[in-house]
C-alpha cells in the first residue's frame, strides 16, 4: 500500500498486489511516468491465462516498444485500454483518443483507434474511427475521419516486401485536398489519392490523384479565358462557382520541401487542360 517509488527517471505512486503463489497480480498507481511515457490511474492485471490486461489515461504514452515487442512486455500477450493525449507510435505519427487492442506474445495484433491522428506534429484526420493490425513483417491501418472538414476513408499498410503505401476515398475531394495541403482551389468532386513512399521519414513519395465531377475556381487566367468560348463555360464564369471538369488526374512527386507536378489534367464540357 501507499508505494511511493521513485528509480532514476523512473517514478510511481500506488499499490501493489501479489497472488499466493508471491507473483504479481495487479498494480493500481496513480501516476507512472519515465521518459517518453506519463500514465494516470494506471491499472495491469495478470488474468489466469497468464496474459496482461493494462488500462490507463495518460498525457503521454510511447507506443513504438509495444509495437515492436520490446521492454518489459516481450513475449508477453498483453490486452491494452489507453486513453491519452498523445500517443507516440512512432517519430511522424501521434495519436489523441481512444486506442484498445491485443498483442500476442510473437508480437502480432491489432486495435481500434477513436481520436485525432497528426503527422508531424499537424493533426490530419479528426473523428478518426480506425482499424489496426500490426507484428513484425507488415501494418496495416484501415477507417474514416475527417481530413479537412471532408469525410474520408483511408487504408495504410507497410511491410518488409513493399514501400508503405497511403489509399484516400472521398466524395469531397475540395475539402480533402485542402486539409492536405495539395490545393484549395477544387470545390467538391470525388477523390482517389495513392501515395507510394520513398523513404521511412514519411517526407518523400510519390502521389496519383484522380478526381470526377468537380469544379475549380481562381483558375489561371489563360484557362478562364479559353472556357468563355463555350456557353457552358460563359455560364459558370457568370454564376462564379468555377470551372468545371468532369475528369481530372495528376501524378506528384514529393521530396521534402520540393514538390514537382510530373503532369496534370482535366477535361470538361468548357475545357480541357493538359500540363506537364
Amino acid at each position: 500500500q501507499n508505494i511511493d517509488l521513485a528509480a532514476g527517471s523512473l517514478s510511481a505512486r500506488g499499490q501493489v498486489a501479489f497472488g499466493a503463489a508471491g507473483h504479481l497480480q495487479a498494480a493500481f498507481f496513480e501516476r507512472v511516468a519515465w521518459p517518453g511515457n506519463d500514465l494516470r490511474d494506471l491499472i495491469i492485471e495478470r488474468n489466469a491465462a497468464a496474459s496482461w490486461k493494462v488500462g490507463a489515461t495518460a498525457k503521454l504514452v510511447n507506443l513504438v516498444p509495444l509495437r515492436q515487442n520490446e521492454g518489459m512486455s516481450v513475449g508477453e500477450t498483453l490486452f491494452f485500454d489507453l486513453t491519452a493525449e498523445r500517443i507516440v507510435v512512432d517519430d511522424d505519427v501521434t495519436l489523441s483518443g481512444q486506442l484498445s487492442g491485443k498483442r500476442n506474445s510473437s508480437g502480432n495484433g491489432s486495435a481500434k483507434f477513436l481520436g485525432v491522428l497528426s503527422v508531424h506534429g499537424k493533426p490530419l484526420i479528426t473523428e478518426a474511427n480506425m482499424k489496426m493490425n500490426f507484428g513484425s513483417k507488415e501494418e496495416l491501418v484501415t477507417g474514416t475521419g475527417l481530413i479537412g472538414g471532408g469525410e474520408a476513408s483511408l487504408s495504410f499498410e507497410t511491410s518488409d516486401d513493399a514501400a508503405p503505401k497511403l489509399m484516400i476515398m472521398s466524395e469531397n475531394a475540395g475539402r480533402v485536398l485542402s486539409g492536405l495541403k495539395v490545393t484549395d482551389t477544387v470545390r467538391g468532386g470525388k477523390l482517389w489519392l495513392t501515395s507510394i513512399f520513398k523513404e521511412d521519414d514519411f517526407r518523400s513519395y510519390d502521389t496519383t490523384i484522380e478526381l470526377a465531377k468537380f469544379r475549380v475556381v481562381e483558375a489561371p487566367r489563360a484557362l478562364r479565358a479559353f472556357s468563355v468560348l463555350s456557353l457552358a463555360g460563359l455560364y459558370s464564369l457568370v454564376e462564379g462557382d468555377g470551372t468545371a471538369f468532369q475528369r481530372g488526374s495528376a501524378v506528384l512527386e514529393t521530396r521534402g520541401p520540393i514538390v514537382k507536378i510530373s503532369s496534370m489534367k482535366a477535361s470538361g464540357k468548357a475545357v480541357g487542360v493538359t500540363m506537364l
